[in-house]
Order: C-alpha cells, then sequence, then structure tokens
C-alpha cells in the first residue's frame, strides 16, 4: 500500500475540509493508529534471514559422466546444512 508523509495529509485535509476541530480529531485517530502499528512492529521476532543450498543426489558415489539431479532449497542462514542431507526426514519427497 502506497505510504504518504503525515505533514502532506494534514496539508490535503485542511485544503478540503474547513472544521479544523475535525482535522484535528482525524490526525489524532492517525497518530494512535500509527502509534499501535510501530509497538506491534517492534513486538514481532526479526526475520530470519536464509541461505540458499542445492542439495544433489548421487546414490552411487559417482557424479562423473552421468547426469545428476537436485534441489535447490531455502533454509535459514544459522542452520547447518548437514540436518537437511538425504534421507533426513525432513527432505522426504511428498507425493
Amino acid at each position: 500500500m502506497p505510504k504518504i508523509d503525515i505533514e502532506t495529509l494534514k496539508f490535503i485535509l485542511q485544503r478540503n475540509e474547513p472544521d479544523i476541530r475535525k482535522i484535528a480529531g482525524i490526525m489524532q485517530e492517525i497518530e494512535l493508529e500509527l502509534k499501535a502499528e510501530e509497538e506491534e512492529k517492534a513486538l514481532r521476532p526479526p526475520a530470519v534471514k536464509k541461505q540458499n543450498v542445492l542439495l544433489v543426489s548421487d546414490p552411487d558415489g559417482s557424479l562423473k559422466e552421468k547426469d545428476i539431479v537436485g534441489w535447490i532449497a531455502q533454509i535459514p542462514e544459522d542452520d547447518d546444512i548437514r540436518h537437511y542431507s538425504w534421507p533426513h526426514p525432513q527432505c522426504r519427497p511428498r507425493i
């Protein structure tokens, strides 16, 4: 959703609404909503940083002269890639 500067909004309201009390009430409601939104954002946990990994299927250990199949997975940045190696339960194909 597009954002608008509070002062610009106030200017638009003043230009279109002659009742200053009405404008003050609207601006007060906007300030309360912005404050509530900021408090909600402060309570959210930080976003998990991700890394991309390529998982390659090579059951017999010979990558030379063969076509291989791989998966690109996005995992949390701090996770150990060994937790996602086949046949880890989280990496089982879904049918």
